[in-house]
């Protein structure tokens, strides 16, 4: 029988081109991930988690977070990035009208008040038995 072990490379051969191949295939990947994510970017490269994360933060620091504050008048001026609850005079207790200053104007922009004017109430419900369980699943 042939020696067949003559043919094939060393342990220690196939170790190093093993590593050899993994450390080539890592420079590619690594030289495929941005840094930085900007206007400068393509589809050539992948970003880096870090980039992700840095672009979010920035993204949601930039943001203009709007504030709500309960008053019980419209002062003259307001702050355009706050949300004015003023009690409702024609509602119930805990109903407010909201309001925001823009444009060096008031506009109110809704209320608090929750219609329920199309829902079932408790009275309207009716129990079910199993015979109207049953029923309902024969007509499937």
């Amino acid at each position: 029988m042939p020696d067949v072990n003559k043919h094939f490379p060393s342990d220690e051969a196939m170790i190093q081109l093993i590593t050899l191949i993994k450390n080539a295939i890592m420079t590619s990947i690594t030289a495929a991930i941005a840094s930085d994510i900007d206007e400068g970017s393509d589809n050539q490269h992948a970003a880096g988690a870090k980039a992700v994360f840095d672009l979010i933060n920035e993204t949601l620091a930039a943001m203009v977070k709007l504030e709500i504050e309960i008053v019980e008048e419209l002062p003259e001026t307001g702050d355009t990035h706050t949300i004015y609850l003023l009690p409702d005079p024609d509602g119930s207790p805990g109903e407010y009208e909201q309001w925001m200053y823009k444009n060096g104007a008031w506009i109110q922009i809704g209320n608090t008040a929750i219609d329920l004017s199309g829902y079932w109430s408790k009275e309207e419900l009716v129990p079910m038995t199993a015979a109207d369980v049953t029923e309902l699943w024969a007509e499937v």
